[in-house]
């Protein structure tokens, strides 16, 4: 018997309810707080649990664990909450909080799905942190999580997030820097901006981007497998690049912007205001070009293409659909 991919997934999923049905759980709750320097760092590395940071004006930092663990008896699982290592370090500038991993655990492998011993062992090894931060707005942030869904807000200062499997949610972010790199999640990004000549970046493996209401000199979105979505966006140049899903983009170009856009199968749709001042280069391989403004189109190869400048074109826009159709596109009042 062949089982495919989605039909392992299911199985995967099957079986995991099935070790976890019916364990005691028990959970503990640790509130602590901490100072460090004005513009310090919060360093947190967590496996698997849900993080949350918001920035507050108060000049301290709270930090709130909650500690969950499973077992097949209550005693089992007060054994494992036990088993929990988080070691807290606070320094001067900077805070680190790192989750240490359980010398029992290991890695899953395909074979285990077949390992009845294994499922049995996995219905009490399951343990998880939650983390709950509010710090100072100034403070730089490096996050990484395995499993668990990551949570962002107030925050005036740099970003770097890696995130395993888990969604990613930030608002309110003013900074130079932001780096977010999550192997299988979603990314929403919103009303946020730079703090002054900001780069940021966003990249998944299997999931999509949405970013809404943000301001920042330069924005460079990548996916693997998933669409990307910019809506009411301002920035000098921006770089999309999507291998399987669909571009969609609203423009606000002014003179010296540069938007590049690329898609190996899905298709670009781009919306731009009226009497827009932009250079155009549009090529689509097995696809349409289809505007709402005055462009000449031309047929290439089993595509279409067009080099056009609308207005006295003091910005550029290059967009390829390698398979997929190309929509350029009038805002609607």
């Amino acid at each position: 018997m062949t089982i495919t991919r989605p039909g392992i997934a299911v199985l995967l999923i099957a079986m995991t309810a099935a070790a976890f049905a019916g364990a005691e759980e028990v959970r503990k709750v640790v509130e602590e707080q901490y100072r460090i320097a004005d513009g310090g760092e919060v360093k947190l590395t967590g496996n698997a649990g849900d993080v949350t940071i918001a920035g507050w004006d108060n000049e301290y930092i709270q930090l709130t664990m909650t500690k969950r663990a499973w077992g097949d008896t209550e005693a089992e699982a007060e054994d494992n909450l036990r088993d929990i290592n988080v070691l807290v370090q606070e320094f001067r500038d900077r805070l680190v909080i790192r989750e240490r991993s359980v010398s029992n655990d290991r890695h899953f492998t395909i074979f285990d799905l077949f390992d009845g011993d294994f499922w049995s062992e996995q219905r009490w090894r399951r343990r998880q942190v939650d983390y709950d931060l509010k710090v100072p707005r100034h403070t730089a942030l490096t996050v990484s999580s395995d499993e668990g869904d990551v949570n962002i807000s107030g925050i005036e200062a740099g970003i770097t997030l890696s995130v395993d499997e888990g969604d990613a949610d930030l608002s309110g972010i003013v900074a130079d820097m932001l780096d977010v790199e999550l192997d299988e999640g979603r990314v929403f990004l919103q009303d946020s901006k730079e703090a002054g000549h900001g780069h940021w970046s966003i990249e998944t493996d299997e999931g999509r981007i949405h970013v809404q209401h943000i301001a920042v000199r330069e924005l460079d979105l990548s996916s693997d497998e998933g669409d990307i979505t910019v809506e009411n966006a301002e920035m000098r140049k921006l770089w999309l690049t999507v291998d399987e899903g669909d571009i969609y983009v609203e423009l606000h170009p002014a003179d010296g912007s540069d938007y590049r856009l690329e898609s190996d199968e899905g298709d670009i749709e781009i919306v731009l205001p009226a009497g827009p001042d932009i250079e155009l280069r549009l090529r689509s391989e097995e696809g349409i070009i289809e505007s709402d403004f005055t462009v000449t189109v031309r047929e290439r190869d089993g595509g279409e293409m067009t080099e056009t400048r609308l207005g006295n074109g003091g910005a550029y826009l290059k967009a390829a659909a390698e398979d997929g159709d190309i929509l350029l596109l009038q805002r609607k009042r």
